[in-house]
């Protein structure tokens, strides 16, 4: 087999254009009106669809998903330098401030530095202890209502479950 035949026997890692595959739409809102109803059913359509990263292309705006755990490691920790935000995420800064989600650069980095503890293995096993804990708790409140068969107003109860939650995390952090 010559060399020219070995290689066209090969899988074909990058596509011809260079970018990865992915749905296109004429705007943002098109691919909100798809994804939004069921946004992790809307993900994982598109992975199975398309891969493990999948280019998502809402002009003007375009943006990847990342489905598997050695990419998203590429991109957020050993390549980071490589990436940037983007415009949308730069304005959102002067709403929301300068954190971990819209900060780039050395700003990002020693943000991030500050919050690596709260992530660690064990701090993670505390909050789950605490997010079941509330979460129970909860469970047992709305449990009249739904043996009478009556509504709840989930808003408010999610704010009510999260609310909890954090403040309980908060204070075991203390």
């Amino acid at each position: 087999m010559d060399q020219q035949t070995a290689r066209q026997a090969l899988p074909r890692l990058v596509p011809p254009s260079r970018h990865a595959p992915g749905p296109r739409y004429p705007t943002p809102f098109h691919f909100l009106r798809e994804a939004r109803p069921d946004p992790l059913g809307y993900t994982l359509r598109a992975v199975r669809e398309y891969g493990d990263v999948v280019r998502v292309s809402a002009w003007p705006l375009v943006f990847h998903l990342l489905a598997h755990p050695d990419h998203v490691k590429h991109v957020l920790q050993e390549n980071n330098r490589n990436y940037w935000k983007g415009e949308i995420v730069a304005k959102m800064r002067v709403l929301i401030g300068d954190g971990l989600f819209t900060s780039e650069g050395d700003v990002w980095r020693r943000q991030r530095r500050l919050a690596q503890p709260a992530f660690h293995r064990q701090r993670i096993e505390g909050f789950a202890a605490i997010m079941t804990g509330a979460t129970a708790q909860a469970l047992e409140g709305w449990e009249p209502a739904a043996r009478a068969a009556q509504p709840i107003d989930v808003m408010q109860e999610m704010s009510r479950l999260t609310l909890a939650i954090v403040g309980r995390a908060c204070s075991a952090s203390i």
